[in-house]
């Protein structure tokens, strides 16, 4: 059951992400181009038939283990949203020294569910 929810609040959140620039007049495009890089990587690969994706080829331009303000960044939400999807283990993460890290797959998988990430290079 808790898997269906979630997965329809991801659906939500990905239909969110493609109107963000529209709906809610976002003036720095960085993120917003990243997550739509990887949206249409996904759409690519939907129609191929894959349900693997390489995610070292999105979002390049941030470190492979992300900042809780840069996935604030990338998602377009708030620091006590954020921290909840943390707390909930919506978004998968690792403490370090007490201070959340959330490492690039961990984010891909919360905003893809139903998507194999691999890494084609090792």
């Amino acid at each position: 059951m808790k898997s269906r929810e979630r997965q329809r609040a991801n659906r939500r959140l990905k239909e969110e992400l493609l109107d963000l620039k529209d709906s809610c007049g976002v003036n720095d495009p960085t993120p917003y181009e990243a997550v739509r890089e990887i949206i249409q990587e996904f759409r690519k690969n939907r129609e191929r038939g894959k349900k693997e994706m390489d995610y070292t080829q999105t979002l390049t331009e941030y470190k492979d283990v992300l900042t809780p303000q840069d996935v604030q960044k990338i998602l377009h939400i708030g620091r006590n949203t954020l921290y909840t999807y943390l707390a909930e283990g919506r978004i998968r993460s690792i403490r370090v020294g007490g201070k959340y890290r959330i490492p690039k797959l961990y984010l891909l998988e919360f905003i893809y569910p139903d998507i194999n990430f691999i890494n084609e290079t090792g």
